[in-house]
């Protein structure tokens, strides 16, 4: 027994989570979602079909495999896969629609600066809970453009910069990156002739600002007043502050960067029709019939197939 006292909780990460072998009799198996979620819907079906409680302590310790945080690929994952706790409380249409509509302004956002290759991740998730779909991503689902190496941004930028640019460069402030990196994206700035402010260095770190901060200045920026600078350097979640921040973007994560030109009529265009797509698709995700009960694979059917699995 641990010496600290066990807290209540709802759901344990999976891989440190230890169950009664009972429990997964009387529940069924993990969730086919593939990623995200998983755990979170079967520990509520678990303590609902047991009648017992979720239990942690702080004292476990558990190495798991670092995937990189914020990573790309749990866009869709998290879009599809969050309702299935939903329905395992036994929450109706309101509540999904309110967490379908989450996803709206994420999409639109990704959008506005010139990712709308990840807005169609968002989108695809909410299209596929309303089927619900389970499972890895049906094929051609995740399809978006990989982040490029920081030690190639001088050729990728270089015909983009203009004789007449001005050598400055906008820096989002939530920008921080890993010392290395940093100091490669000063080094391929300077060979372009580029200069900019100290980028932050650190553990890259999600940007903390609300999803509506600075949005009447970003409205100003795109239908009156135009980019600040002709190179910006953003973060690349898009919120906001970065919004029409320079003639060419450049939109930093902790894998690399992917470059954009600024279209401020053409972002506007698409991010409408994002929108209404995204408020059809959450409606449609709310008017989803709820499943009626667990919707789990059960132990001994599957205990039953694996003779013909494994032959």
């Amino acid at each position: 027994m641990p010496r600290k006292p066990v807290v209540e909780c709802t759901y344990t990460a999976a891989c440190s989570a230890l169950v009664r072998a009972e429990a997964i009799e009387a529940t069924g198996l993990f969730p086919d979602v593939f990623l995200n979620g998983d755990d979170v819907e079967w520990f509520i079906r678990m303590a609902k079909a047991t009648g017992k409680k979720v239990l942690a302590t702080t004292e476990s310790v558990i190495r798991h495999p670092f995937f990189g945080r914020y990573s790309t690929m749990p866009r869709y994952y998290m879009s599809r896969n969050s309702f299935g706790p939903l329905d395992a409380l036994g929450l109706g249409w309101r509540v999904r629609l309110f967490r379908a509509m989450r996803d709206v302004p994420r999409a639109v956002a990704q959008i506005m600066v010139g990712r709308d290759d990840l807005a169609e991740l968002h989108f695809r998730g909410l299209e596929d809970a309303a089927k619900r779909v389970s499972g890895p991503a049906p094929a051609g689902t995740m399809e978006f453009e990989r982040p490029r190496a920081f030690e190639t941004l001088a050729e990728t930028v270089g015909p983009l910069v203009r004789e007449s640019d001005r050598r400055e460069v906008y820096l989002h402030k939530r920008v921080v990156l890993p010392v290395a990196k940093a100091d490669e994206l000063h080094r391929q700035l300077a060979a372009l002739g580029l200069t900019t402010a100290r980028i932050q260095r650190g553990f890259f770190n999600v940007e903390h600002e609300r999803m509506f901060k600075g949005f009447v200045p970003a409205l100003w920026r795109l239908l009156v007043a135009g980019p600040t600078a002709d190179i910006a350097i953003i973060h690349a979640r898009g919120r906001p502050m970065a919004w029409c921040r320079g003639r060419v973007q450049i939109l930093v994560s902790q894998d690399g960067y992917v470059v954009r030109t600024l279209d401020r009529r053409g972002c506007l265009a698409r991010a409408w029709k994002g929108l209404w797509r995204g408020m059809r698709l959450a409606f449609r995700v709310a008017g989803r019939k709820p499943a009626t009960g667990s919707t789990l694979p059960r132990v001994a059917d599957v205990a039953a197939r694996l003779p013909a699995m494994v032959a």
